[in-house]
């Protein structure tokens, strides 16, 4: 409110500044209602007519400053493009960070699995965004077959998967439990980074996200249990079983081993 005053007050283009106010506000309302994070790029989209009216706000508001007081002015305007330059090269870095990762993991899946005909493989964990930039929410299976045109591709990407941030995306974030028949990933944090359906059923496995928050759609704990449908497969070949931890692809101990100890 205070910030409006003092743009009606020293502004000379009244009628501009409250034709600005009034598009940001109209532009705003079918949106404004929606859950938005200031402090990710998810949703942006929504807000990009809103931004106009701002844009043209500010402009109105540094114009009318210079008129006044040139100094003021200048220093207005320097302080808006530093603040939103400095904030655009964050945003731009997250997006960078992400597709640098998005070809790490590709790169660690050709090397953990040597690409070999016949093996299949199973990945767990995957990434979904790192604060808010995409990484494989989805095309996973796309990005092998773009990559390596050459494999036949025979992968079962899990559906739990993990928002990450700037802070925690090359960390270690996750305990991996190998259980009698699947696997138990923990949130070294407690944080709720599994994003996804709280349980899922398939042919070939059963998820459940625990401590599951309805809110952000996110739990701290992920527990896969593979189907005896899909166990049975492991006695006629090789399946390799990657994980997600410290910004890398890894290959974690198979279940067939704990399998075969628990029906001895």
């Amino acid at each position: 409110m205070c910030a409006a005053w003092l743009g009606w007050r020293f502004c000379q283009e009244k009628k501009l500044y409250l034709f600005s106010i009034l598009f940001f506000i109209i532009a705003l309302g079918p949106v404004y209602n929606l859950q938005l994070s200031g402090f990710t790029s998810e949703g942006e989209r929504f807000v990009y007519l809103p931004s106009i009216g701002m844009a043209m706000l500010l402009a109105v508001i540094v114009a009318g400053l210079w008129k006044k007081w040139r100094i003021l002015g200048i220093i207005t305007a320097m302080v808006l493009i530093v603040y939103f330059s400095f904030n655009l090269w964050q945003r731009n870095l997250i997006w960078q960070n992400a597709g640098a990762l998005s070809q790490q993991l590709l790169a660690d899946f050709a090397s953990e699995t040597n690409l070999k005909p016949g093996e299949g493989a199973v990945i767990m964990g995957l990434p979904d965004n790192i604060g808010g930039a995409y990484v494989f929410r989805n095309g996973w299976i796309t990005a092998l077959k773009l990559f390596y045109p050459t494999y036949l591709v025979d992968v079962l990407p899990t559906k739990a998967l993990l928002n990450l941030s700037k802070n925690n995306y090359n960390k270690k974030v996750i305990d991996w439990t190998v259980l009698p028949n699947g696997y138990r990933a923990s949130a070294i944090s407690s944080q709720h980074l599994f994003t996804g359906s709280a349980k899922l059923d398939s042919l070939d496995y059963l998820l459940n996200i625990k401590n599951y928050d309805t809110i952000v759609k996110a739990g701290n704990e992920a527990e896969f249990h593979f189907t005896p449908i899909f166990i049975a497969q492991l006695s006629s070949k090789t399946i390799n079983f990657l994980v997600f931890n410290e910004g890398r692809l890894k290959k974690i101990d198979p279940i067939i081993s704990v399998y075969k100890e628990n029906s001895n």
